[in-house]
């Protein structure tokens, strides 16, 4: 595959067929036009798919002219004097490509300088993005996120001097600033602190230049909170640069109340900490230094760095010891978009090693007629199959979400639709609220497997440091690591079932609206289909019968320890296993849910062609795509059955081993490691 000038939408067929067929923009418009006829909705959706599509492509043809070629360039970041991290020149050609194609803030909303696009829309592009350099693609998307939280949660104020033309013009960077060398996952672990500022007070703690003293009088004056940042965060992914203006948020702990919130998330508050103090040509730099530069396995065409805000101003946004809810705002969509980082670096090797293997040959014939490669190959394309119907799930639930939420908004008194609606929307909520930590688990991890795999399937060749498939097995592992860990997901998603189970009187997430679906689906499936339904709908009953016992357990331990974390300790050793094998039986459902789709679309393509009709060659060329995709999904659901069935037998193992005298068997071995 030629990598100088490509067409990454092209590459891939599926983007096609999920704008054409397998992306529900029906569901959505009617929930914005419910008075509609169906020729009406038809025709608005055909004007969404038509737009997406123009869009996309577009964005493809620049995305593989602009910024893939770069993807493997030698990349070093240096640090100047004034603490600025410089890029070199294939970095700062594809940021710039970026903002000058308007490729910026894709979902953010219009009034403050985004697109506005709809989040199926965004995150193909974000896919994009990342397929054409997963490394630097972090960079403006976290960009985007930040941005897009500084326009939610700040002041207009604010919002006029540092969101809107960032957002607009493509041309600043930004950070989300959180880790410290002894706080990670452990937020309550926060040292760095913010002391008000009193712009009037002549105290040398408060000494202020005369740029900084306006800058922070007009801000007061605009009712903004004001302080002083001081303390060292560490691995933070795009910290300023020299060539661009730059927009950090810090979690800092309120000076106020440092020593009696210390150890603890209260007193936490996010400040929005500016590269330059001042208006116009009268600014100085703020006090913000990198002190050093990661050197990591991966994505190293991306910055990450340690950081010392040495009296730093910041302004803070929302309300005080807030941050770490503002903060969750930006990691629960980050959480989204790493999860597209991994099925984009899966589909990159998939395409790099179809090729490989069907050019390379040994002992006269090219490998991919060997058993065992064949296997690997079509393994990697059933997991970008099975990543991508998940994640287009998610962002069709977002998607609801938001058009149910314009509705309400539109919609006045109390009414039987608004009722409707209010409920629709909080079981969508609770549904990403599930999927959102469970695929950031499971996609990860499956995609470090399948990237190794692409790496065997390359020989010596995946091993060397210019390979592009070993590029791409070095970036994948930070996304097991990064905006939370793979065991924090899969945890998170147990507790939020269990939860769930134990609370549903306070409309917490429940595995039910999940499943819902499933338990459903039989009668919409029918002849080839039949047996494989019935083997997911096996599954799911499997599940609810052990998440049974799951509850069972855990209520007995929070009794036992007259505690609400009693037993936590011990589920968390199957929380894996749990979120494994509960989002692959969803994920066999959708993708079995695909082939229905796209076996009525060739259908009706079949009959429109026995009817006659123009265009004869066009028709009878896009039955034949619609007819070998709908065969191919079949196909991959199938396998992904075939792998459930031994997951399920890992999985009833487990469940069996849930006891209490069983358990702490690992913790004394661990112990005895000590």
């Amino acid at each position: 595959m030629a990598r100088d000038k490509r067409d990454l939408f092209g590459e891939v067929p599926d983007y096609d067929l999920y704008l054409r067929h397998l992306y529900d923009f029906e569901s959505v418009v009617r929930v914005l036009n419910p008075d509609a006829d169906a020729d009406t909705v038809a025709e608005l959706a055909r004007r969404e798919r038509t737009t997406a599509t123009m869009l996309l492509e577009q964005a493809g043809a620049m995305l593989g002219e602009k910024v893939a070629p770069l993807a493997n360039k030698e990349t070093e970041f240096t640090i100047n004097d004034d603490g600025d991290i410089v890029w070199p020149r294939s970095v700062k050609r594809p940021f710039d490509a970026l903002a000058k194609f308007e490729y910026v803030a894709m979902s953010v909303d219009e009034s403050v300088g985004g697109h506005g696009l709809s989040h199926f829309i965004a995150e193909t592009f974000h896919e994009l993005l990342y397929r054409a350099d997963p490394a630097f693609a972090s960079m403006p998307l976290l960009r985007d996120d930040i941005l897009s939280l500084v326009a939610t949660r700040g002041s207009e104020w604010v919002v006029e001097r540092y969101a809107k033309p960032g957002l607009r013009e493509g041309a600043t960077t930004a950070s989300m600033q959180l880790t410290e060398p002894h706080a990670g996952s452990d937020v309550g672990g926060i040292l760095v602190r913010a002391t008000a500022v009193n712009a009037d007070s002549d105290s040398a703690d408060q000494a202020l230049t005369d740029t900084q003293r306006d800058w922070v009088r007009a801000a007061a004056g605009a009712g903004e909170t004001v302080a002083r940042i001081k303390g060292t965060k560490t691995f933070i992914t795009s910290a300023t640069s020299e060539a661009y203006d730059h927009v950090a948020l810090v979690l800092a702990r309120e000076e106020d109340q440092y020593e009696k919130t210390l150890g603890s998330t209260r007193g936490i508050s996010l400040y929005l900490v500016p590269k330059w103090i001042g208006f116009g040509d009268d600014r100085e730099r703020n006090t913000t230094r990198c002190t050093s530069i990661e050197h990591k396995q991966g994505i190293r065409r991306s910055t990450t760095s340690e950081v010392y805000h040495d009296d730093s101003l910041g302004l803070r946004i929302g309300g005080a010891g807030q941050g770490l809810h503002y903060m969750f705002e930006v990691m629960n969509p980050a959480r989204g978009a790493i999860t597209r980082q991994a099925l984009a670096i899966v589909q990159e090797a998939l395409l790099l090693a179809r090729d490989y293997a069907a050019e390379r040959k040994q002992f006269g014939v090219p490998i991919n007629e060997f058993g065992q490669v064949t296997q690997m190959v079509a393994e990697l394309e059933m997991y970008c199959q099975l990543f991508r119907a998940i994640t287009t799930e998610v962002s069709h639930t977002h998607d609801m979400v938001t058009a149910i939420e314009r509705r309400l908004a539109a919609l006045g008194e109390a009414s039987p639709e608004k009722e409707r609606l209010e409920r629709r929307h909080a079981q969508l909520q609770g549904k990403i609220a599930l999927l959102i930590p469970a695929m950031k688990y499971l996609v990860p991890t499956i995609a470090e497997r399948q990237a190794s795999n692409a790496v065997q399937i390359e020989g010596g060749r995946g091993f060397m440091m210019e390979s592009r498939i070993g590029s791409l097995y070095r970036d994948v592992k930070i996304t097991g690591i990064y905006e939370g860990t793979n065991e924090i997901n899969a945890g998170l998603f147990l507790s939020r079932v269990l939860k769930g189970e134990l609370q549903p009187d306070k409309a917490r997430a429940q595995l039910g609206w999940l499943l819902q679906g499933i338990d459903e689906a039989e009668g919409d499936f029918a002849g080839e289909f039949a047996d494989s339904v019935s083997a997911v709908q096996d599954a799911s009953r499997r599940l609810r019968e052990s998440l049974a016992q799951l509850v069972a357990f855990k209520a007995q331990a929070m009794e036992r320890d007259g505690s609400a974390k009693g037993g936590d300790n011990d589920l968390s050793l199957l929380a894996k296993t749990v979120t494994e094998t509960m989002l692959k039986t969803y994920g066999c459902y959708l993708i079995l849910r695909q082939a229905q789709t796209l076996k009525h679309a060739y259908e009706q393509e079949s009959g429109a062609r026995e009817d006659g009709g123009e265009d004869a060659a066009d028709e009878a060329a896009e039955r034949s795509r619609v007819g070998s995709a709908y065969r191919r999904k079949a196909d991959i659901a199938d396998m992904l059955i075939e792998d459930l069935r031994s997951r399920l037998a890992e999985y009833d193992n487990a469940i069996e081993g849930l006891t209490p005298e069983t358990l702490p068997r690992i913790r004394r071995v661990a112990a005895g490691l000590r």
